[in-house]
This record gives C-alpha cells, sequence and structure tokens, in this order.
C-alpha cells in the first residue's frame, strides 16, 4: 500500500502519490518549485543517517534546491541559530535530541517556520501525537521523492528558493 502525505494542521489526506522515478517528474526541466531570487534560501535536513542526508541532498540539489544538513538535534539548533532557513525537515529518532524536541525548539524560536516530520515508525504509532506536535507536515519512510516535493511547495508556495549552481 502506498504512503499517504498528511496536512497535519486539518488531518486530510492528500491524493495517493503516483509511482514515478526522478527523471519523471519534470523531464529534466527546472521544478516549478524552485526559481532565482535575490536572497538566498535554504532547507535544513536533519537526520543521524548518513545515507538518508545524503539522498536527501542529492535529490534536493536535483530539484534545484540549496539544502544543507545536520547530523544531530544540537549540530542543527547551532546552524539554525547562524543561518537563515525557509524549511526544516527533520527525523522523529536520533539519539539526545529527537524530532519532537528539536521541532519545539525551532518552533519556539521561530513559530513561522515549516517543520517536515520524516520517520520509518508506523503511522498508527506516531498520528496521534503528531495532530498536537510542532510539525507542520509528515513524511513516512520510504516516501517518495514526488511527495517531498509535494510537501515543500505546499508550505512554501510562492516563497522563492535559491538554485544551486
Amino acid at each position: 500500500m502506498a504512503n499517504k502525505i498528511y496536512d497535519l494542521k486539518t488531518t486530510k489526506r492528500d491524493r495517493e502519490p503516483k509511482n514515478i522515478k526522478i527523471k519523471d517528474i519534470h523531464d529534466g526541466r527546472p521544478s516549478d518549485i524552485t526559481h532565482r531570487s535575490m536572497k538566498a534560501k535554504k532547507i535544513l535536513i536533519v537526520d543521524d543517517d548518513a545515507g538518508m542526508r545524503d539522498m536527501l541532498l542529492s535529490a534536493l540539489s536535483y530539484l534545484g534546491i540549496d539544502a544543507v544538513a545536520a547530523h544531530s538535534g544540537p549540530e542543527a539548533l547551532e546552524m539554525f541559530s547562524k543561518n537563515h532557513f525557509t524549511l526544516v525537515i527533520t527525523d522523529l529518532q536520533m539519539p539526545g535530541m529527537d524530532g519532537w524536541a528539536l521541532a519545539s525548539r525551532i518552533k519556539k524560536a521561530l513559530p513561522e517556520m515549516p517543520v517536515i516530520m520524516m520517520t520509518a515508525q508506523a503511522k498508527s504509532h506516531v498520528i496521534k501525537d503528531l495532530e498536537e506536535s510542532c510539525f507542520d507536515s509528515a513524511l513516512f519512510k520510504p516516501f517518495k521523492l514526488e511527495q517531498l516535493q509535494q510537501e515543500i511547495k505546499r508550505l512554501l508556495g510562492n516563497t522563492p528558493i535559491k538554485k544551486s549552481h
């Protein structure tokens, strides 16, 4: 069964994602969620799994989105305090500071900052907590690049994102 995307503010389900490959998303053309901007916009990725960080950095780069990664909650908070980010994507389960605590600290500092949670946990284990959490969206692993792209577009709307060079 395919994963569904949840809008946690309304708890309504989005449409079923299509099974597509990265190259099929926009046939090599720049994504419709990216365009040049005078201000640098970045996405902060937080995951203790190096493979997942690398995959997300590569996928966002492919979409023309500038992103940086942190391996832990404390490292992410340090980066967050020194840089301007447009969106944060964090894993839920990490040693030390988990995604719940990280999202709470980010929202306390900057309530309008969109935060996407990603997890390999079953929806049934986290869905009740998610409805009252600091997360704006959730992606359940494994998720497709199209799902990630849709959530970024939904959360950022018309916010310009810097294209990587």
